[in-house]
Formats: C-alpha cells, structure tokens, sequence
C-alpha cells in the first residue's frame, strides 16, 4: 500500500513539475546570451550591459527559485491531500498515518533531488552558451581534473569522515526543514476550521523568526566557544575536536528531525479536525 501511496504522491507533484523543469532551460540559454552580451566590450553602449546584467541577475534568481517549487508543490499536494475535501477519504484508508507522513516526506527528498539534478544541467547550458571557448578548452578541464585527484589523494580519514558528515548534516537539514513545514500546516489546519493557509503560513513564519534568532544565538556561542577550545589544543587534536562537533551538530538535527516526526504523528492522530 506505501508503494502506491508513494506512486500516486509522485504522480501528483510530477504533474506540474515538469512543466516548471521545462522551462528553465529557456532561461539558462537567455542567462547565456546574457554573459555572451556582458563580455562583449560596448564602449558606447554601456546601458546594453547594464541591461544584460540585470537579466542574468534574474535569470539566476529563477533558477535557484526552481529548487523551490518541488517543495511548494508537494506540500500544496500534502494540504490537499490531509486537509481539504480529499482528506475525507485520505484518512479512511486502511493505511498508518505514519505511511501517509513518510510518502510525503519521501516524495519531497525524490523531487528535491531532481531539482538539483535539473539545475546542474541548467549550469552547463549556461557555461556552454555563455563561455563556450572556456567550457571547451580541454586545458581547463585539465587543470579541474588534476585539483580533484590531488584532492582525492590528499584525503584521509579524517578528510572522509568530513564528507560523510556534511552530506549527512544536509540531507538532515532537508528532512527537518520538510518536517517543520509538514507539522506548521498541520498546527493550523487543527487550530481553525477557516482559513487553514493564512493560520498555517502565520504559524510557519512567526516559528521560523524565534526559532531562527534562538538557532543563531546558539550558534554564535558554540562558535566562539568552539574556536577558544581550538586555540588551546594541539595541531593533532584539531581535526578530531572538529570531527567531534560535526557528529554533535548531526545528533541534533536527528533529535529536531525525530521530535518534529512524532509531533506531526501526534496531531494527525489526536488533534486533526477535518469539519
């Protein structure tokens, strides 16, 4: 049953996703002409370039705004399907509201990795018509191949253990950031019978301003405080200590990630409302 939940979840989000990965090719080769048009030398036609500057400005901000839109819109499918009429026949199936969560959850890390995968193609469209002599010449490509293998060689344990750990600490901040918003839209379609969006959009951005000025603070004193117990340790022991903090930072979000989970299953189980 959770690989059809999953099926249709996908079905649903790829529906109009697609449509948005369409178009950003279109905006990579206008991105392109863009450079194309900034590097030519216009001594007397510099509002050209100004022009052209200001379009490849918006031009990146729309497609970094592309990683955007599969979240809205697998959580528009997420509202739809749990708060709307839908959610009427949502919850009568004979599933776990934990499988419901976890498709959604799943179908947002599917859709967020082929947004990255739609916007590294974009990049090369863009390079490709913007500098094509750089992005053919074999030379650079040389030069970026022989800095990854001295990379790749200078790696150690420790250097690896970096890696992991950062790719981990993303895909957690991912998961968490997903979650908060899944239990924000929950809260305020369980808080008020109207107007469930505007509850859940106030309740996202007043939890996100605290929780961003508490999450800085914090931060700010775990770096200084990181930095003072660096300065008073041997050279050896720096890359453990920094090691350590990684897998400190990993604990946290797992623990944020596994709280928000089962506050989300607490209000789909006792608090959901759906007159």
């Amino acid at each position: 049953m959770f690989r059809k939940l999953l099926k249709y979840d996908i079905q649903a989000v790829f529906k109009y996703w697609w449509i948005a990965a369409v178009i950003t090719p279109f905006v990579s080769l206008t991105a392109g002409a863009a450079i194309q048009v900034i590097n030519v030398d216009y001594t007397s036609y510099g509002a050209i370039q100004t022009l052209a500057t200001f379009l490849l400005v918006m031009c990146i901000f729309a497609l970094v705004m592309f990683l955007t839109v599969s979240q809205i819109l697998v959580f528009i499918r997420f509202y739809k399907n749990f708060f709307s009429d839908e959610g009427y026949l949502t919850f009568t199936l004979p599933v776990k509201k934990t499988d419901l969560i976890n498709s959604k959850l799943l179908t947002s890390f599917i859709f967020n990795i082929a947004s990255f995968a739609v916007l590294a193609v974009n990049v090369v469209i863009m390079l490709v018509v913007g500098v094509p002599e750089e992005f053919f010449d074999t030379r650079n490509w040389k030069i970026l191949f022989d800095i990854i293998a001295e990379l790749l060689r200078e790696i150690n344990f420790y250097g690896f253990s970096y890696v992991v750990l950062g790719i981990l600490i993303f895909c957690a901040l991912y998961i968490m950031q997903d979650l908060f918003l899944a239990v924000c839209i929950t809260v305020g379609a369980c808080i008020t019978r109207k107007h469930k969006v505007l509850a859940a959009i106030g309740i996202y951005y007043g939890a996100n301003t605290v929780l961003s000025f508490v999450i800085e603070i914090f931060s700010l004193t775990g770096i200084f405080s990181f930095v003072g117990m660096l300065s008073n340790v041997s050279e050896g022991v720096i890359e453990l200590s920094i090691m350590l903090a990684m897998i400190i930072i990993l604990s946290l979000l797992v623990l944020c990630v596994a709280g928000l989970y089962m506050l989300e299953c607490y209000m789909l189980d006792r608090r959901l409302n759906l007159e």
